[in-house]
């Protein structure tokens, strides 16, 4: 074992300063996690250290709890200091609401003529040369982005609904007028920032905030990226902002303006995630072993390893990293208390914020039965589902998990054995078991009786609670419960609704829920509607009236009409039937030409072949030509010329080309074997001369093949292709725009709908003209009686305006309906808001407990953190309160533990070195004739990190095992190339493994161009510009043409550890891949 290849235990090496600046939902929950490292920030307390981390987001939902969280963390500090004495470091956490920042609360706040000035007149970097969104001057106005994305929000308030674009407005408005509350990121250490790629706000501001950095601290100042790649699992929206997101990086690479130094990615896919999925298991793995992604990070560059931050290269320019945590679970047994008393006491929050709003909801549906009783129906015919019944028994199994849970029979609760006694003593057996309750009123009984016996005080008074926590168990399940029982009669009521909006939204506001998002639309929908329909009902009415008398007289006109305009139709249609007639002749003339041709072209390649096997005869360019038949060939050009009327002299010439491109390959093969006693003799031939010769033949060919590209097309190496039906498909066309014409005539005409072209076009099937103008007649009429109805119209009118007066009362009836819904909804909604922040507690410390309870005593493996089991008894009195892993090295049996621990380590290591969970496509990829070539990462590192020494001692002695498996998986060029190193830095009971591969390039990223990937995405949307960011600010924006074959950008990366000159063309390659453009090229609707 090498010592440098091999760091072992040795002290923290961060930098001295540091800032963490976590932007969007994403980044700033990675960096929440971060902060639950109370070690880290013990570090950054110490004397000369400062750390300083900022979370942006423009997500107002969310606003409160990340002050919350800002709040907590700095309180920790505070804590920490009070606890512990000679720290003078110092640790702040700072939360920045954007849209506070930025006075962003309506579309005017970041289109106003005043925004448009202040922003623009901003002297300092990063400058704005036009406001992309609303500049009219710039000839680019707000007007415009709607056409270029027609969902795109009204209310720039409420976060920025996954556009880019929007993000980048706020941060310029925010950094314009924030003033001094915008930070000012002083100090000199790195910056670390952090941000989803899928999200908008993160996603969106980045880059402008890097730039905004290094125009405050200079361009010396370090800035590493620590981007997530979205799941391919993701909405569209999210994909393509990753796909433009790491285009704009790939491009920034490049150029001169290198914002980051260093760009670490790591992959979400592994873990399935979909929208609203990030609760799921893995992706809270993901989050928690993040932070060791980013400490060691920072770590590497100070290591004897940091080599593996400088193998990234232009192209190459993205890192590849993951993590995974390995937990010695010696707090289980005490979390499970703390969290149960958690469930207690969420419990009885929420139920004590149902009661509040479920008395607004039966005030509301009292009031209803008199004032708005057209409005419900009879309550013997309301449809109960399955739906409406499982939520009530998913709520009440919610409940049964508490009463039920081992935890409280442990702790030795009495409510939980008063419930499970009395159901068992009361309910028969097959009605003890929820999931067996398959009605609603026996789902209302089995809650009704729970209730009445807990309000009669149960069997307590021959057996007192005498836990303070059992007395409120019992008191929050029987508010519980009896909250529950007036959901299901509330419920009931509400099923009654007639009108689907406000029945929705009142089964939404009963059930606590707080999404209302598109049920609120709804419900605002059909308020709208009902509006327009009272204004819009008496003119309805006089229209209806008048319509009568015009239906009679309607039927009259258009017979005549019909026939009048089919008969004028008689001159285009002769000249339609003999067009006809001449297209099956040139289709005669095009298949005959294309055999030949065909038949030209494998006689020429023949005839070069054969100069390998036999002695080749020279032949003169004019016996070429005639050998190859080319006078046949031209002479049916011109008769297909004659018959089209075309000119195809351009056929002419590329056959004769093509001819005499295999003329000189010919006599190049009879030059290549010719020898000195030819040469001598005076036989030898020109080679320079043919090969002009020839290359003029195929400039020409590609030169026809550029000007006829929709005829003819080279296919590689050198395959020279007419495309079928050249001639007769644009006659065919126009044979078929004939017939357009004609039923476009009648259609406009008559104004018919574009199903009804299908009969008018069966028209056409018969020969003669005359015959065309019978059958259009009778399609004619057929469509026109089907679509108007004469006979029937009269009556139906009549009938109309009856019904039109009758429902003017009842949509009076419908709007004061749902505006008191909708107020009810605004009334209960705090109520409702605190109502699902503490069930979701709730559910959290259920979370926590279940997965405690199923982990045991057995080891179990997650994607990014495993959980060691079998914990030794025998350890237990090292371990004590405040104690880490490195106890365990005091003595044998502790050693022992560590040395199971280092088991986990050495298999999942290798876990770590897989394609998937990096997000690449490949570890080594072959190129070149055969693949003689080979690209593959530089280098790649290993970080192993635990309190234990012992655990890193183990890692050192096993440090020529880890290098050969990690050379051996990524195919490295060398073993020196992977590099290990372990460190005594993490929580104090976890093992971290963080693996690093350095460095590979945008074409390698597989949810970029894996199978419905992120570039599927961006190939469909990539013009839209609420997803850009990138030089938006200088109304500009870039777009990539298209991704590369694996070999092909092998073959680029690998130029880049070439000469300056192989630098330059891999450089050169990629950037022609972009296309700059002007953001008015990007105006034009169905953006989304």
């Amino acid at each position: 074992m090498a010592n440098g290849d091999m760091d072992r235990g040795r002290a923290f090496q961060m930098p001295d300063e540091l800032t963490v600046v976590a932007i969007g939902g994403c980044g700033k929950k990675l960096v929440s996690h971060l902060a639950d490292h109370e070690w880290f920030l013990r570090h950054y307390l110490l004397e000369g250290k400062r750390l300083r981390i900022y979370t942006m987001d423009t997500d107002s939902n969310q606003r409160q709890e990340d002050i919350a969280r800002m709040q907590d963390v700095n309180s920790g500090v505070s804590d920490i200091l009070k606890s512990a004495e000679g720290m003078g470091g110092s640790v702040r956490m700072q939360y920045h609401y954007l849209p506070d920042l930025a006075n962003v609360e309506r579309v005017s706040s970041l289109t106003g003529r005043q925004v448009l000035e202040q922003v623009k007149s901003r002297k300092a970097e990063p400058l704005v040369n036009i406001w992309w969104m609303n500049d009219p001057d710039a000839g680019f106005e707000y007007a415009d982005l709607k056409k270029i994305d027609r969902n795109i929000t009204d209310d720039f308030g409420g976060g920025v609904h996954r556009r880019r674009a929007i993000s980048k407005a706020i941060f310029y408005k925010a950094i314009t007028q924030g003033g001094d509350t915008f930070p000012s990121f002083q100090g000199h250490g790195p910056i670390a920032i952090v941000v989803g790629l899928g999200g908008g706000t993160g996603s969106g501001m980045f880059i402008d905030l890097a730039r905004y950095i290094k125009g405050l601290r200079g361009e010396e100042t370090k800035i590493w990226l620590f981007a997530v790649l979205p799941a391919v699992g993701e909405g569209e929206k999210e994909q393509l902002n990753a796909a433009v997101a790491l285009t704009e990086m790939e491009y920034l690479n490049l150029k001169e303006e290198k914002l980051f130094n260093y760009i670490i990615l790591s992959s979400l896919s592994p873990t399935g995630y979909v929208d609203g999925g990030d609760r799921i298991k893995e992706v809270r793995e993901f989050d928690q072993a993040f932070p060791y992604m980013l400490i060691n990070s920072l770590y590497l560059p100070t290591a004897d390893i940091s080599a593996i931050a400088d193998a990234k290269k232009e192209y190459s320019g993205f890192i590849f990293s993951d993590s995974h945590i390995i937990e010695y679970p010696v707090e289980e047994l005490i979390g499970l208390k703390t969290e149960f008393e958690n469930v207690i006491r969420e419990l009885g929050s929420f139920s004590a914020d149902r009661r509040k709003y479920l008395d607004e909801v039966k005030e509301f549906l009292d009031g209803a039965e008199s004032t708005f009783s057209s409005q419900l129906g009879d309550p013997d015919e309301i449809e109960i589902t399955r739906d409406d019944i499982n939520i009530i028994k998913r709520e009440l199994k919610r409940l049964e998990k508490t009463w039920k849970n081992e935890i409280a029979r442990d702790l030795n609760y009495n409510t939980s054995e008063e419930i499970i006694s009395y159901i068992n003593n009361n309910f028969l057996e097959d009605q003890r078991d929820i999931d067996n309750i398959d009605t609603y009123d026996r789902l209302l009984d089995y809650i009704s009786k729970l209730v009445k016996y807990l309000q009669g005080g149960g069997r307590t008074e021959s057996k007192k609670l005498e836990n303070e926590s059992d007395k409120n168990l019992y008191t929050h399940l029987t508010d519980a419960l009896s909250h529950l029982q007036e959901l299901v009669l509330i419920q009931r009521t509400i099923l009654r609704v007639k009108e689907q909006a406000a029945r929705l939204t009142l089964l939404k506001i009963a059930r606590g829920e707080t999404d209302f998002g598109p049920v609120m639309g709804e419900l605002t929908a059909r308020l709208s509607v009902l509006n327009n329909e009272m204004l819009e009902a008496d003119q309805k009415l006089q229209r209806k009236r008048e319509e009568i008398d015009r239906q009679k007289k309607e039927r009259e006109s258009v017979q005549s009409r019909v026939k009048s305009e089919c008969n004028s139709l008689i001159d285009p249609i002769n000249t339609y039937v003999a067009k006809k007639t001449d297209i099956t002749t040139i289709e005669s003339l095009e298949r005959k030409f294309l055999e030949a041709f065909q038949k030209i072209i494998f006689q020429g390649k023949d005839e070069i072949s054969q100069t390998k096997s036999k002695k080749p005869k020279m032949y003169k360019r004019q016996e070429w030509l005639s050998k190859m038949g080319i006078a046949d060939v031209q002479e049916l050009i011109d008769s297909l010329a004659t018959k089209s009327g075309e000119d195809l002299g351009y056929l002419k010439d590329l056959t004769e080309s093509v001819v005499l491109y295999d003329y000189y390959s010919y006599l190049l093969e009879i030059a290549s074997k010719m020898g000195l006693v030819d040469k001598l003799l005076g036989r030898d031939l020109d080679h320079e001369m043919l090969h002009s010769e020839r290359n003029a033949k195929e400039d020409r060919i590609r030169r026809i093949a550029e000007m006829r590209y929709d005829k003819i097309s080279i296919h590689d190496p050198f395959e020279v292709v007419v495309s079928d039906h050249f001639v007769s498909k644009d006659m065919d066309e126009q044979l078929h725009a004939r017939e357009r014409d004609v039923i476009t005539s009648l259609m406009a005409e008559f104004n018919l709908e574009y199903g009804d072209q299908e009969r008018m076009y069966a028209a056409f099937a018969v020969g003669d003209t005359g015959n065309i103008i019978k059958n259009l007649k009778d399609a004619m009429m057929d469509v026109l009686e089907e679509r108007d109805g004469y006979s029937e119209k009269i009556g139906r009118t009549e009938g109309e305006i009856d019904t039109i007066i009758q429902s003017q009362k009842d949509r009076q009836q419908k709007i004061d309906f749902i505006r008191r819904t909708d107020k009810l909804a605004d009334e209960t909604f705090e109520a409702r808001k605190s109502f699902s922040a503490h069930l979701q507690k709730y559910e959290d410390s259920y979370i926590s407990i279940d997965e405690r309870r199923k982990r045991g005593n057995q080891t179990v493996e997650g994607l990014y953190h495993t959980r060691f089991g079998e914990i030794n008894p025998n350890v237990l009195s090292l371990i004590s309160d405040g104690a880490q892993m490195d106890v365990l090295d005091r003595d044998g049996e502790g050693k022992k533990e560590i040395e199971k621990l280092f088991k986990i380590v050495n298999w999942k290591y290798k876990d770590l070195i897989d394609v998937r969970k990096l997000g690449v496509t490949n570890f080594s990829i072959s190129y070149g004739p055969g693949g003689t070539e080979r690209w593959n990462f530089e280098k790649a590192a290993l970080v192993v990190s635990s309190t234990s020494k012992w655990l890193s001692d183990l890692v050192s002695n096993n440090n020529d095992n880890f290098r050969r498996q990690i050379m051996s998986s990524l195919d490295l060029d060398s073993n020196t190339n992977a590099k290990i190193t372990a460190h005594n830095y993490t929580k104090p009971w976890e093992v971290s493994l963080t693996f690093y591969a350095a460095a590979s390039f945008l074409d390698n990223i597989s949810p970029m161009t894996t199978g419905g990937g992120y570039w599927e995405k961006y190939e469909k949307k990539s013009e839209n510009l609420l997803h850009h960011a990138l030089f938006l600010q200088e109304g500009k924006y870039i777009v990539r043409k298209k991704t590369l074959l694996l070999k092909d950008g092998a073959a680029i990366a690998n130029k880049e550890s070439g000469t300056e000159a192989e630098i330059q063309e891999a450089r050169d390659q990629i950037l022609a891949l972009y296309d700059i453009k002007d953001i008015r090229e990007a105006l034009k609707p169905g953006g989304e």
